[in-house]
């Protein structure tokens, strides 16, 4: 059962799914395949979509809709679907953050300290917890950023392109990257694996800057179009380095 299967991420785990997967597409509105209505803000849905699937694994790529930067309500629709797969004896594999993090360190391992700067963070910390505290046969996916085609952060940088004629990019901000087809192909991966946990996944460490630079030159522009800024100029709090390491993934996935 793929929860969010009609999202950016969904769709390529639906895409790259291995041939002897049954699938199930759990999302709100009506997809090609086995779809199974699931609106998480709608309790009686999801317990009607285990009722009729009864999951041997449960892939949680949702958002929580409004509900993305409330930790409270994060932490009791997770509890909820927790159960459920507590009930089916199902593996439960869920889709985190770097945003867990405050970003004062960088290069975070899975075991280090969750301090979130953010709502969103905070609503992921709280799904995690209450997924740690009742299931046992779980993995944690922590992730940075996620790029491919009709990625909405390219879109977003085009546009600011075309009406600026360039965009400033924070040069010493960095993020963990990782194309959504390699993070698709992994969490199938993990979802045949014997491991629980928690773990990281991404790329090599870039700085927003670099990495931006990068999707504008992979779309045919001039990366010079993407000018340097630096964090001390921001109006806004934000976490400078959520750069995850990933050594338990390249051992474990290797």
């Amino acid at each position: 059962l793929i929860l969010g299967a009609s999202g950016y991420l969904g769709t390529e785990v639906v895409n790259t799914a291995p041939d002897d997967f049954e699938l199930y597409l759990g999302c709100r509105s009506k997809v090609s395949g086995n779809f199974v209505k699931v609106d998480l803000a709608d309790n009686n849905s999801i317990i009607t979509a285990f009722k009729k699937v009864n999951p041997d694994v449960v892939i949680h790529v949702a958002r929580l809709g409004g509900y993305d930067a409330e930790p409270e309500r994060a932490k009791d629709i997770t509890k909820s679907i927790c159960l459920l797969v507590k009930q089916t004896n199902a593996k439960l594999i869920y889709m985190s953050s770097d945003a867990v993090f405050d970003g004062k360190e960088g290069d975070y391992k899975e075991d280090d300290e969750t301090n979130p700067a953010s709502d969103y963070g905070r609503a992921k910390l709280a799904a995690e917890k209450a997924i740690k505290s009742n299931l046992v046969n779980y993995v944690i996916i922590r992730v940075g950023y996620i790029y491919g085609e009709s990625d909405k952060r390219l879109k977003k940088l085009l546009e600011e392109i075309e009406q600026n004629g360039s965009t400033k990019i924070f040069s010493d901000m960095f993020r963990t990257p990782i194309h959504v087809t390699k993070l698709a192909m992994s969490i199938w991966k993990l979802a045949q694996l014997n491991f629980t946990g928690i773990i990281h996944l991404g790329e090599e460490k870039k700085s927003v800057f670099d990495f931006s630079r990068g999707l504008v030159k992979a779309v045919g522009l001039d990366p010079d179009l993407v000018k340097s800024n630096l964090t001390e100029d921001r109006k806004f709090d934000i976490a400078i380095d959520t750069s995850l390491n990933t050594n338990l993934a390249q051992k474990i996935l290797q």
